[in-house]
Parts: C-alpha cells; sequence; structure tokens
C-alpha cells in the first residue's frame, strides 16, 4: 500500500500519465437459473456453465472504449481481432 502511495504521489503532475490511461480486464459472469448475475472468482476454464467471459478496455482521449464477448479464454487470436 505504501509503494502505491508513493507512486501516486510521484506521477500525480504528470498530466500525460493521468490523461492518457488505459485500464484493461478480463473477466467472467455466472447466470443462475433465477437470473442472477455474479463474477466467476474460481478457475477460468473454458467450460464454466452458465458463464460468459467478456474482455474490456477503457481510455481516456486514445480511442473507443470496448467490451468484446470471448469464446472461452481470450487467446492470441481473439486478441488479434481487437
Amino acid at each position: 500500500m505504501i509503494r502505491r502511495k508513493q507512486f501516486s504521489h510521484k506521477y500525480l503532475s504528470f498530466e500525460e500519465i493521468l490523461i492518457h490511461s488505459i485500464f484493461v480486464d478480463e473477466q467472467r459472469f455466472c447466470f443462475s437459473s433465477t437470473g442472477e448475475i455474479s463474477l466467476h472468482s474460481r478457475s477460468h476454464g473454458k467450460s464454466v456453465k452458465n458463464s460468459v467471459a467478456v474482455w474490456s478496455c477503457i481510455m481516456v482521449d486514445c480511442g473507443p472504449n470496448v467490451m468484446k464477448k470471448l469464446n472461452s479464454r481470450l487467446d492470441t487470436s481473439q486478441y488479434k481481432e481487437f
């Protein structure tokens, strides 16, 4: 935690870093028979029943934000499609 705080203070005045931040994440969401949606927190294997894998990229002033449904896990061929 201390290292994160030190990093934040050090780079707080560097406007370029903050303006061009890019956040990327891959998550798997599960759906119950009652319609409840939850975040899958176990292994992200290929055969997780009643689930969908999603990859998203959020940028500021660098281009369009993207959200894409994945076929199983994010692999090289799917990554190249982005």
